[in-house]
């Protein structure tokens, strides 16, 4: 362990980093400032999108963290950090981060591969550059951080992150802000698995958390904000990806608060909800894979002792489906919904008319339907 109160470790070449532990260190640094303000990755490359946008391709710093600010590398390598400061930014003459910077492309924050492990409590990390992540994991990395915050402000920087061939997060009250397109405040691939306790997760453009096909996120008290796109998405048909999120809110300004373009498995307990106006709580959409071609969805969500006020809605006519299904949940319906099947259990209540295969349904007086599962059912406000 070493006490490095008051000391800088600085990194400014190419593909180097402030810290870098590798084949079985195990090293603890507490009180420090890691600072990256310079050194891009070496074997980034830059292309352009159909938009006309150039973007940057950082795939090396994605799968063996070259280029990281702090680096774990190899089993049984433990690299932990104690109420340091974790930075690859510039500010320009008012004070203000200069995100995409071109000097910090592929700085990742904080980066744990091929099987090593970071610990962090109480730092803060801001990160500037595109494809800078503020925390990646793959090739079987694990990273534990709590009471910490992190910043990214540029493309395809995401906060918590996770690649294939998969990796380990786990978070506790941790709040993140992400700024740009690509860059989710938590981003979960296959066959990865996160989770999240406590803290705010937030973006000014995309979804406040990502999951991709067998990915895995735990979310419990967390709060998601997101201001263009959706709280919660999930994305790219594969194999169905698990989501389970205990006491949370989902807050999206300009789309529906939970969407899914992929066979997901969603389950939401004591849980709330603010769509923007006229979006959905939840909405199932038809996918584009990666190989350009056109995946139904099929999105199973289960409600658990939640409040609804809002719709629930699969874009069926291209191919998509979702199965709801309420236990101990109210649901008042306040804008037109369509389901490929609901379920509804004795404690359950929904206020609203129910069409099931295009005939009207009774709802019991108290706005209780009859418990059970009904195929093909539109919902409309009462």
């Amino acid at each position: 362990m070493q006490d490095a109160s008051g000391c800088t470790y600085t990194a400014s070449a190419m593909d180097q980093s402030c810290v870098y532990a590798k084949n079985g260190a195990v090293y603890t640094l507490t009180g420090a400032v890691l600072d990256k303000p310079d050194g891009i990755l070496s074997t980034a490359s830059s292309f352009t999108v159909p938009t006309g946008e150039v973007l940057w391709s950082t795939t090396e710093a994605g799968s063996t963290g070259i280029n990281s600010v702090a680096l774990a590398w190899g089993d049984g390598t433990v690299l932990t950090l104690k109420d340091c400061g974790i930075y690859s930014y510039h500010t320009d003459a008012d004070g203000n981060v200069i995100g995409d910077d071109e000097r910090l492309i592929g700085a990742n924050a904080v980066m744990a591969t091929y099987s090593g492990k970071i610990v962090m409590e109480n730092v803060e990390i801001i990160a500037a550059g595109e494809g800078g992540h503020g925390i990646d994991t793959t090739g079987l990395g694990v990273v534990e951080i709590s009471d910490s915050s992190i910043i990214t402000y540029g493309k395809k920087a995401s906060g918590l992150t996770t690649d294939q061939p998969g990796g380990t997060i786990y978070a506790r009250n941790v709040d993140v802000l992400t700024h740009k397109s690509g860059s989710a405040p938590v981003y979960c691939d296959g066959n990865s698995f996160v989770s999240i306790e406590g803290g705010t997760l937030e973006s000014y453009v995309e979804p406040a958390a990502v999951v991709c096909t067998d990915g895995v996120l735990e979310l419990t008290d967390v709060t998601l904000i997101g201001h263009e796109d959706a709280a919660l998405n999930a994305h790219f048909p594969s194999v169905p990806s698990t989501i389970t999120c205990t006491g949370c809110s989902f807050t999206s300004e300009k789309a529906s608060a939970v969407t899914s373009y992929a066979a997901t498995n969603m389950v939401f307990d004591r849980c709330a909800f603010a769509p923007a106006e006229g979006c959905y709580i939840v909405a199932s959409i038809p996918g584009t894979n990666s190989a350009g071609g056109i995946s139904a969805d099929d999105m199973n969500v289960t409600m658990k002792n939640c409040e609804l006020t809002g719709g629930a809605w699969a874009d069926e006519e291209n191919g998509a489906a979702l199965e709801l299904t309420l236990e101990n949940t109210t649901w008042t319906v306040t804008v037109e919904s369509v389901l490929t099947s609901l379920t509804v259990d004795e404690a359950s209540s929904v206020s609203g008319v129910m069409l099931v295969g295009g005939v009207e349904t009774p709802i019991l007086p108290g706005t209780y339907a009859i418990p059970g599962t009904y195929a093909n059912v539109t919902l409309l406000p009462a």
